[in-house]
């Protein structure tokens, strides 16, 4: 169905053409815009769009590369999660443009991006859905690696593999309970990725230490975390905490 016939049939379902389906005025300026786009999509963005979470540059701006195909449905549905401020699953990070970010992420794995958040040195970083075969360490990289080895233990027995330490979510580990944090859930993860990155330096081997403060030592019983850059995009780990071992 054309974009045309999309929007007058959105027009027909309402007396006021102002509020189509409660997407207001600009929802009609998107899906006149942007050829096909999921009408889903184009609410979303136009509601960041009133609760000035997205300017009117940006939004054309993310238009244009969908018109251009560097980003599809997919990728805006992601980015608009990642803008959209009440939404825990994903992080954005204010200090990076639009630009930055289609120009730092592969536009093909900008559907996968988890957080992105900007280093001190002014380096765009994103942690990115990823890679993880137990067999194939060399390209094991992002969330799942994450989720994989610190959470889930994949590789606990794995006699090459050094100690692993885990995220306590109070998951079971080897047929053993692993004690659960006071608070913690696979967003504040995320949410300790992102301070790290944003308040630390990388050292020679592009590696983080990130100390976690006394309030979050008590609350997850994690004190500190590692962050080690792969190609701009990021992957981490526990490094040491109580109740991080199984």
């Amino acid at each position: 169905m054309s974009k045309e016939a999309v929007v007058g049939r959105l027009l027909t379902r309402t007396d006021d053409p102002e509020l189509i389906a409660d997407g207001g005025d600009n929802f009609v300026a998107i899906m006149r815009q942007a050829d096909d786009i999921d009408p889903d999509v184009a609410k979303r963005l136009a509601k960041l769009e009133r609760d000035d979470e997205l300017t009117v540059a940006e939004r054309k701006r993310l238009l244009q590369a969908y018109e251009n195909e560097r980003v599809d449905n997919e990728d805006l549905r992601r980015v608009s999660k990642l803008l959209d401020e009440s939404n825990d699953e994903y992080l954005y990070d204010d200090d990076v443009s639009i630009d930055e970010l289609l120009d730092s992420v592969d536009t093909a794995d900008l559907d996968n991006v988890h957080l992105v958040v900007k280093d001190d040195e002014g380096d765009v970083r994103p942690l990115l859905q990823g890679h993880y075969d137990p067999d194939d360490n060399k390209k094991n990289r992002g969330w799942v690696y994450l989720k994989g080895r610190h959470i889930h233990g994949e590789q606990m027995d794995d006699p090459d593999k050094s100690a692993t330490d885990f995220f306590p979510l109070g998951q079971n580990i080897k047929g053993r309970d692993l004690d659960p944090a006071e608070k913690m859930t696979e967003s504040d993860i995320k949410k300790m990725v992102y301070k790290a990155i944003k308040n630390s330096e990388t050292d020679r081997q592009d590696r983080i230490a990130y100390d976690l403060s006394s309030g979050l030592k008590s609350q997850t019983g994690v004190s500190r975390i590692r962050v080690v850059v792969q190609k701009r995009a990021c992957s981490a780990s526990v490094s040491e905490g109580r109740r991080c071992r199984a």
